[in-house]
């Protein structure tokens, strides 16, 4: 993301938006933000991402409706569904996907590609292909905390092969339940808030 930092609390609050079937999770740092996918079920939850997003920038004015990063994991609908009109109504520094234009999400990142390439918008392109990416169970072995009930999830080991894998830590989240924010002021101090 490449920003210092001079405030502390919170070093990171993760929101976890309800944009029904897909992802979209916004990072929010006290130097920045960053949007992890930008998907949307249909074109209403498309609409609360957007209000969420600018509910978000009216509170962090500082900001200027400035997203520093926006990754998108995969080009799937359910994961890019609303990256066009992310990148219409606010100002995105870097975008960073797996570099893949094909598959149904295909459009969204070609259409940001061809808008950079032409001029039209500034943003910086970064490609991570899924070789340089490493499993959920790394991630698994860095976590102490256990979930109540393990969960069976399908993991992605590269585009469109995915494997099952049983999740027994508590490194899952998912914005189906509503949204959800993480506020991380330190190792041991997490506060999960669930808003209506």
């Amino acid at each position: 993301m490449g920003c210092f930092c001079v405030r502390t609390d919170p070093p990171m609050t993760a929101h976890f938006i309800n944009i029904g079937q897909g992802e979209s999770v916004l990072l929010e740092f006290p130097c920045g933000a960053m949007l992890i996918d930008a998907g949307a079920q249909d074109a209403a939850a498309r609409t609360r991402l957007i209000a969420y997003l600018n509910k978000f920038f009216a509170r962090r004015t500082d900001r200027h409706k400035t997203l520093n990063t926006v990754l998108l994991t995969h080009n799937h609908i359910d994961h890019d569904f609303g990256l066009r009109t992310v990148a219409e109504n606010f100002t995105v520094e870097q975008f960073v996907d797996n570099g893949l234009l094909s598959g149904p999400g295909a459009p969204n990142p070609k259409w940001l590609r061809n808008e950079v390439t032409s001029g039209h918008r500034h943003v910086q392109l970064k490609e991570i292909l899924d070789t340089d990416v490493e499993a959920v169970t790394i991630l698994q072995a860095s976590i102490s905390r256990k979930r109540s009930q393990p969960r069976s999830v399908m993991a992605a080991e590269s585009s469109k092969h995915f494997h099952s894998a049983t999740v027994t830590k508590a490194v899952y989240a998912t914005g189906w339940d509503g949204t959800v924010r993480v506020v991380v002021k330190g190792k041991n101090d997490i506060t999960v808030y669930r808003e209506h």
